[in-house]
């Protein structure tokens, strides 16, 4: 059976005026180099996530759990602000821009199958390197298949995909956990592409070879 979990909530909001990126810095303790990334880069230790602040007053937070969680950081950082800095900010247009999503089909996947048949799936939506409809799969570069699906729960929205040969992969896309479901439906129809207990059995057998090549490299290495 399908699961799937929630790994990280990614939320903006705007503090409604302009800030000095380089005094904010100054007074959070952090580094900040515009010629590197042009966000300061900030941890509210109490919610265990982290902030990206910019000039234009924008603030992006990641490493959330779930929406109430980064409601509670943009609080706070906006109290930080005015605590340490004297900046007197808002917290204005709070949404959630994305949620990215651990998923396991719970079988080994024959991506091989999966790609062939990709463009058939209703609700595809993503066209692959030749323009065709279809997945984007191609083992030599990435090791899993990527693709965008319509949610079923409403066509407005696309869910993007990436499955690994394990079963297990992410769903990114996502704007509220009710969505969980939309992404459990998708995979439900995954299930004719398990793999056959005699490809499992060769995966396992090359899986072994390439764990001795690498030991035998390292030691090597070692010597």
């Amino acid at each position: 059976m399908a699961t799937c979990s929630i790994k990280n909530v990614v939320c903006t909001f705007d503090l409604g005026r302009t800030i000095n990126c380089a005094v904010v810095a100054s007074c959070f303790g952090a580094r900040y180099d515009n010629k590197v990334f042009p966000a300061l880069v900030s941890n509210c230790m109490e919610t265990n996530t982290s902030a990206q602040f910019f000039a234009t007053g924008r603030v992006v937070i990641v490493g959330c759990r779930t929406e109430e969680t980064g409601l509670e950081a943009a609080h706070r950082l906006v109290l930080a602000l005015w605590k340490r800095c004297g900046i007197d900010g808002s917290m204005l247009n709070f949404s959630v821009r994305n949620i990215v999503v651990a998923l396991s089909l719970g079988f080994e996947v024959d991506l091989d199958k999966m790609r062939e048949e990709s463009g058939d799936w209703p609700g595809m939506v993503l066209e692959n390197a030749r323009g065709e409809g279809g997945s984007a799969y191609d083992p030599a570069r990435f090791s899993g298949m990527s693709f965008a699906m319509t949610d079923p729960m409403c066509s407005q929205h696309t869910i993007t995909f990436a499955i690994f040969e394990t079963g297990n992969g992410i769903a990114t896309g996502l704007k509220h956990k009710g969505q969980l479901e939309s992404v459990l439906e998708i995979l439900s129809r995954f299930d004719r592409y398990e793999c056959t207990p005699e490809q499992t059995c060769e995966r396992e057998q090359e899986r072994a070879l390439r764990d001795k090549v690498v030991a035998a490299r390292i030691k090597r290495v070692k010597q």
